[in-house]
């Protein structure tokens, strides 16, 4: 059964995408947790490096489109789909949240919102929005609501799959189009959460993934120029255009970085741009725990009150954390979970004629 090929610059894009979180986050440490003597990074908190979600938001969408792009691709098979994108993502997101839900039980104080009703811990696992305390629509584990994003986009697109790989696509675009036109009028709840314009970058991704397959590419200095502006305008449309949606503030930023990813010329990436690549996933979920295990070391060591030192620090610490988790948790995990695969996937599968 034919398997997509990993695009290296994809993997690249993905570890750009988790380090501009990472960055942000560690610079509203300086805010959201203060150490005497370090100062606030105020003019980083007003920009966007935490855009990097939807940087993935978007190689989301093109790669659902990519791997389903051939009838040879088991990938097409709405059950196996849906059953793999379960598998790859919700196995560690579910073993942080379980450590989230321990953090919360054993010292109340330590996770900032609290836990919520039982149903905001179930639906937590189930990547459903729900409410927690404070009102936000979020998961016990709060960066989960990208996940519920993706679930919601895997399962939508799972659906459509039973109408065809070639109109799976038309068909999650024109629904997502009518959700972010019409979903401001639904109560607050999941529809509404699932309503928002940020889904649109998920279309963009999988339009993206149309100019690829039918062989459209970039050369280098356009490459060049594209990948220019959607750097700057990831890092200052927030400031310039502040109450535009999302998905044109953020998103069209995004989609810049990612064109230049998929349609320029494919090159093996350097080790460390690949190492952060291929854990990104294992960054992004463990890096609030890097974070705030940092700053408890910082302020009990009383460590150099120096900003740039700490901030450094921050950063790398959930670098290097992340990947000792994707080394050791995530790699062991995908290895377990590709040998039940036959028996997980046996069933649940349509006709293959389905997949035409």
């Amino acid at each position: 059964m034919a398997k997509a090929i990993l695009l290296p610059n994809v993997q690249v894009a993905r570890g750009l995408a988790a380090a501009m979180v990472v960055a942000q986050h560690a610079f509203d440490q300086t805010h959201n947790h203060p150490i005497a003597g370090i100062a606030e990074t105020s003019f980083f908190n007003k920009t966007s490096l935490g855009n990097g979600v939807d940087i993935f938001f978007v190689i989301s969408g093109f790669i659902m489109v990519y791997i389903t792009g051939s009838d040879k691709s088991d990938e097409v098979r709405p059950g196996t789909f849906f059953l793999r994108r379960l598998q790859r993502v919700a196995p560690l997101y579910w073993l942080f949240t379980l450590l989230m839900i321990a953090a919360a039980l054993a010292n109340p104080g330590s996770v900032n919102k609290g836990l919520g009703s039982a149903w905001h811990v179930v639906s937590s696992f189930l990547f459903i929005p729900s409410e927690r305390p404070d009102g936000m629509l979020h998961p016990v584990l709060g960066l989960g609501w990208t996940l519920n994003y993706e679930f919601f986009f895997y399962s939508v697109f799972a659906l459509a799959l039973f109408a065809g790989r070639h109109r799976a696509p038309f068909i999650v675009s024109g629904l997502f189009v009518l959700l972010a036109i019409f979903g401001s009028y639904a109560p607050h709840g999941a529809l509404s959460f699932w309503s928002k314009s940020i889904i649109l970058e998920f279309v963009m991704g999988m339009a993206l993934a149309g100019l690829f397959l039918t062989g459209r590419r970039m050369n280098m200095p356009a490459a060049i120029a594209v990948a220019a502006i959607g750097i700057a305008a990831t890092l200052f449309f927030p400031l310039l255009i502040p109450e535009a949606p999302r998905f044109v503030v953020s998103g069209l930023p995004s989609l810049a970085i990612v064109a230049v990813a998929v349609l320029s010329a494919q090159r093996a990436s350097a080790r460390l741009p690949a190492m952060i690549g291929d854990a990104s996933y294992a960054i992004y979920l463990s890096h609030p725990f890097a974070l705030n295990i940092t700053t408890a070391i910082w302020r009990k060591a009383h460590l150099p009150a120096v900003t740039a030192l700490y901030l450094a620090a921050l950063f790398c610490a959930s670098l290097i954390l992340g990947y000792i988790v994707h080394r050791l948790v995530e790699m062991p995990i995908a290895r377990y979970v590709k040998r039940l695969r036959p028996y997980i996937e046996r069933s649940g599968n349509p006709h293959p004629a389905l997949a035409g």
